[in-house]
């Protein structure tokens, strides 16, 4: 069976556990005591935290040399390419990796996904969001003359930006009646098309929107695509223009309603 290790290298606590890609497993604590550590030795937190953290995966050859290390997940926050490249660079630093007393057990170490994040709650990333505002679910309400089931999230942004989020599912076309989209905040600026990158979890998707009502988005099954992957993600789901201008909603932050919503449009799997 070949599991993977997870380790989450933190600014203060270091942990590690072993999850398999079908089967869990209880971590084994040796391993971890082992491994840890050489990381934690080579890491340096940069000064500024982003609010998406950095996920890497790293190949290791037999002998605890690096084949191969990657950031898995994306945010166009400036301080989460700082962050992700300090904790690439650490794992380079660090290899080869000294784990030569569990040679005989190699398919447990050698694929790693490692989740750096920060526990200094004294120093909160300068892009969070200041309020998370009003979550609703608005069930059979009228759009551009069509019956439609909603669900939107507010916040205000770090830079006391007023944001949106808005998805939107057609009752009566559940093959393409479906669209996301955002409201950044800034007036016109949002309103005329261009493209926009959206990321949540390990996806990143850049495409072109268009109007949607009030909002940048885009419609179609792509949309009715993302909205069913959403279901699981954790951590943040973010929009970035081409205008320069940002907007982050946190998963947690949406209760229950998001999950009616799936419901209600037949994508909760």
């Amino acid at each position: 069976m070949n599991f993977h290790w997870i380790a989450t290298i933190s600014v203060a606590v270091f942990a590690a556990c072993l999850a398999g890609q079908s089967e869990a497993k209880e971590p084994d604590p040796v391993i971890s005591a082992a491994f840890v550590p050489q990381i934690a030795s080579c890491w340096t937190t940069p000064s500024e935290t982003p609010v998406v953290m950095p996920i890497l995966s790293a190949q290791l050859e037999r002998d605890g040399s690096l084949k191969s290390v990657a950031v898995l997940n994306h945010s166009e926050d400036p301080a989460f390419k700082v962050y992700a490249e300090a904790a690439r660079r650490a794992v380079l630093r660090c290899a080869p990796f000294n784990l030569t007393k569990f040679a005989d057990r190699y398919d447990d170490w050698r694929e790693l996904t490692l989740n750096f994040s920060s526990d200094n709650a004294f120093d909160p990333p300068k892009r969070q969001n200041k309020e998370t505002g009003v979550t609703s679910l608005m069930p059979n309400f009228q759009s551009g003359g069509r019956t439609a089931n909603g669900f939107a999230q507010q916040a205000v942004s770090w830079d006391d930006r007023e944001l949106m989020v808005m998805f939107l599912c057609l009752p009566k076309d559940r093959k393409s009646g479906f669209a996301i989209g955002v409201d950044f905040g800034v007036g016109r600026d949002q309103t005329q098309p261009q493209n926009v990158t959206m990321m949540y979890g390990q996806t990143t998707d850049k495409r072109h929107y268009e109007r949607v009502g009030e909002y940048l988005g885009f419609e179609g099954p792509e949309a009715a695509k993302h909205l069913k992957a959403m279901a699981d993600a954790k951590g943040y789901l973010e929009f970035a223009s081409e205008n320069g201008h940002s907007a982050f909603f946190k998963f947690e932050d949406m209760h229950n309603e998001f999950g009616q919503f799936l419901e209600m449009c037949d994508l909760k799997s």
